[in-house]
């Protein structure tokens, strides 16, 4: 996490970019997704950088055979699912911490696409 300005925000745009990796355990797997939020000016000066990483694990009592196949489609499916809230909390908490207003991620909706922009919030208002 790093601030590269001090002063108003009302010309930042957040673009989330979010990449999935995996990985076989000997009694599941784990899903690890990594989120990169670039703050920008809407002129293309950088504000700040935040990053995270949330792993989730998943036991299987007995994997099936084709495990390796389905572990992409379950993490799209249900892993991004488990792992968004704290995505979601670590970004605006890394941006309170910082002194900006709260980095609000979108909702995460089943059959839509996962949010790739963020905004700030304040006093019930978007900057």
């Amino acid at each position: 996490m790093e601030l590269f300005r001090d002063g108003p925000l009302d010309d930042v745009e957040a673009e989330l970019a979010v990449s999935a990796a995996y990985r076989r355990r000997s009694e599941g797997f784990s899903c690890k997704f990594s989120v990169a939020a670039p703050l920008t000016t809407v002129a293309g000066e950088a504000i700040a950088t935040f990053e995270v990483d949330v792993i989730v694990s998943f036991d299987l009592d007995q994997p099936p055979g084709d495990l390796d196949q389905l572990i992409p489609a379950f993490s799209a499916n249900v892993g991004f699912f488990v792992a968004f809230p704290f995505i979601r909390e670590a970004l605006q908490s890394m941006s309170v911490r910082v002194g900006l207003p709260p980095l609000t991620l979108g909702l995460l909706r089943r059959g839509s696409e996962a949010p790739l922009t963020a905004s700030f919030r304040t006093g019930g208002r978007t900057w």
